[in-house]
């Protein structure tokens, strides 16, 4: 396979595993009702469960930055499937919540090397129109998204268990897993950089702080909504799985759309101005819904649009920002953004318990406002926007 070929190929199995990791971080989402009912369990124990998988996230993430420039990144996305597939097969036969924490952590763990993996081969290979390309990498990521809340629910009205939902989705995993086996990476795909930098030399870096605030307040405005919604409008509204799984599939439908767009309107506005609008944006909408209710629910799934631009504009930024060890300082940010997110989400479990589902799920947010603060920081100290960013970010800087 020659060279333009092979990367074609090594573009559409980006997008597949992406769309995948898309899926697959939905779903739990959209079963938060159903596994909280089956172990009789509470808002609190779900978000220690996804604490204690965050925190495998986020060490795949870190370590699989540090490994992929020794062993490659096929190795790290054959970790990652093997590691998913294990942990569905031991959620399907688990009868404890205990083994249940187990085999989800397991499952993130895989997760998290998907996204190191996934961002990582996206700087190599997507060299020109950075920004539109990485926005729709991860288009893929609200493509599979939006499938998942529906094909939860639609399983789960047929009475299917919601460790079936789990079981089924091996398929495509099993598909995908065959594709990356068939995939031909360059040989020199490790990355060879000048020396490698220590966790603590990464720590050192300011700027690599920002990031991390940045990056992990938008995965908190991200993934609070879409973890938390299904349950907020069943427990609020009164509404049942199929109709809230709707919203969140439109949530979904939005964010995609977003995804399409973004990479566009980032290249025109200038990176760090279009995350500055959009945040701002998407907290006037959770507002609106939370403060109007009833029809004004559907605000909670334009949010999707606003939201999605966040995550690859500013990996594009952080691609743009550091020119050497960047797959390491990417582990880095991503793996303590990670950190940030778990936190979130065990604090928003604990509100729902102690005053009330409606205050955990307005509690979103406070994350949002800091992370409008730490976009504010982010303008301040980047350089490549003001260097190789286009001319309208530095026209609406001056303005």
């Amino acid at each position: 396979m020659n060279d333009a070929n092979n990367k074609k190929s090594l573009v559409v199995l980006a997008f597949a595993i992406m769309a995948l990791l898309g899926f697959i971080m939905t779903l739990k989402g959209a079963l938060i009702p159903s596994i909280k009912s089956d172990f009789n369990i509470s808002y609190s124990s779900v978000g220690l469960m996804f604490l204690i998988g965050d925190i495998g996230y986020m060490l795949a993430t870190l370590l699989g930055g540090i490994a992929a420039e020794k062993l490659g990144l096929k190795r790290i996305f054959y970790l990652g499937f093997i590691a998913a597939i294990s942990a569905i097969i031991g959620i399907n036969f688990t009868n404890s919540f205990l083994g249940l924490i187990l085999f989800m952590t397991m499952l993130l763990t895989g997760m998290g090397f998907f996204e190191i993996g996934l961002n990582s081969l996206g700087a190599k290979i997507f060299t020109a129109n950075t920004a539109v390309m990485m926005s729709l990498l991860h288009f893929f990521y609200g493509v599979g998204s939006s499938i998942s809340p529906k094909y939860a629910g639609s399983l789960l009205i047929r009475g299917f268990s919601w460790k079936k939902v789990y079981l089924f989705s091996l398929l495509l995993i099993g598909l995908i897993f065959v594709f990356l086996i068939l995939s031909h990476f360059p040989q020199n795909e490790a990355t060879e950089e000048n020396g490698s930098l220590s966790i603590y030399e990464i720590a050192s870096n300011k700027k690599v702080w920002i990031f991390v605030a940045s990056l992990g307040l938008s995965v908190v405005a991200e993934l609070g909504i879409s973890t938390w919604l299904i349950n907020f409008l069943q427990e609020v509204h009164g509404l049942d799985i199929n109709t809230s799984s709707i919203y969140l599939t439109l949530f979904y439908v939005t964010f995609t759309v977003g995804r399409i767009l973004g990479g566009f309107l980032a290249e025109k506005l200038g990176y760090v101005n279009i995350i500055i609008y959009f945040i701002a944006i998407t907290a006037c909408l959770i507002s609106g819904g939370l403060i109007l209710g009833g029809k004004w629910i559907i605000l909670f799934s334009f949010t999707g649009f606003f939201i999605s631009i966040l995550y690859p504009t500013i990996m594009t930024i952080i691609t743009k920002e550091f020119k050497s060890n960047t797959t390491s300082i990417m582990g880095f940010i991503i793996a303590l953004a990670s950190g940030l997110n778990m936190i979130a989400n065990l604090i928003i479990g604990r509100t729902s318990d102690n005053l009330g589902v409606f205050k955990g799920f307005s509690s979103i947010l406070i994350y949002i406002a800091l992370g409008f603060i730490s976009f504010l920081l982010l303008k301040r100290n980047v350089t490549f926007d003001k260097i190789e960013g286009v001319d309208a970010a530095a026209d609406v800087c001056k303005a």
